[in-house]
Order: C-alpha cells, then sequence, then structure tokens
C-alpha cells in the first residue's frame, strides 16, 4: 500500500462473532502526522459508509468480482461507450466517497493529504480511470 492514494483502506469486514467490526489497514511507512490524518480520513469512511447486516458482507474475493463484472460485460460484448459510462460513473463515485471522508476529517482538525477533500478526490478520481483491465 505504498502507493500514492493507497495509504490507507476502510471497509467492514466479513462477518464476526460479536457484530459488525470495522476494519483500517494504513501504510506503515507514513510518517507520523501523516499517520494520524490518514487514520482520521479511514474512520471518516467507517462513519460515512453504510453498514450491511452481517450476513450479507461480501468477502474481498467477492467484492473483486461484482466489482469487475459490469467493465467484462462490456468488453465482451463490445460496447466501449458502456465502459466509458461506467468508468466515469466509478470515477465520480470514487471522487465523492474520498472528498467526503478527507472533508470530515480535515472538519475534525487533522492537515495533511488525507484531509484535502480536493486532493483526495482527484487521486481517487484518476485511480478509478486508470484501474487496469
Amino acid at each position: 500500500m505504498s502507493e500514492r492514494g493507497n495509504a490507507g483502506w476502510a471497509w467492514q469486514a466479513p462477518p464476526y462473532p460479536a457484530g459488525p467490526l470495522q476494519l483500517i489497514c494504513l501504510d506503515g511507512k507514513l510518517d507520523l502526522p501523516e499517520l494520524w490524518t490518514t487514520f482520521a480520513h479511514e474512520v471518516s469512511h467507517c462513519w460515512l459508509l453504510p453498514v450491511a447486516p452481517l450476513d450479507r458482507v461480501p468477502r474481498i474475493d467477492e467484492r473483486a468480482r461484482a466489482a469487475d463484472l459490469p467493465r467484462r460485460m462490456a468488453i465482451q460484448w463490445r460496447r466501449p461507450d458502456l465502459l466509458m459510462n461506467l468508468t466515469r460513473a466509478t470515477s465520480r463515485a470514487a471522487a465523492l466517497t474520498e472528498r467526503q471522508a478527507a472533508a470530515l476529517a480535515r472538519s475534525w482538525g487533522f492537515v495533511g493529504r488525507a484531509a484535502d477533500p480536493d486532493l483526495c478526490a482527484s487521486e481517487a478520481a484518476l485511480a478509478a480511470m486508470s484501474m487496469p483491465s
């Protein structure tokens, strides 16, 4: 996770006996101030993203297959227009999600890359557009 824009990640964990568990993974190579800001950014995602019922939380491999399905279908159907629309929609959704998390972290008083809504939004949009095919 050393690539810029991938210093942290948050998502609902697979089912855990005690109830919903949120996972936050951070890049251990970050300097301390940026580590705290990235942690706040990821906590913001946990606060902002909906929590699914435990019996409906997909595994990581299931998430990857589901996320890739529309792209594979567009390629199989030879519909580059659908692929472009999917890329734009994914890019906009990723940018909005990251902008909101960064803004919440900033509202808590954190500063740095992970608390910069414009930077986070642009990095997320770029990453969504450059996903490997």
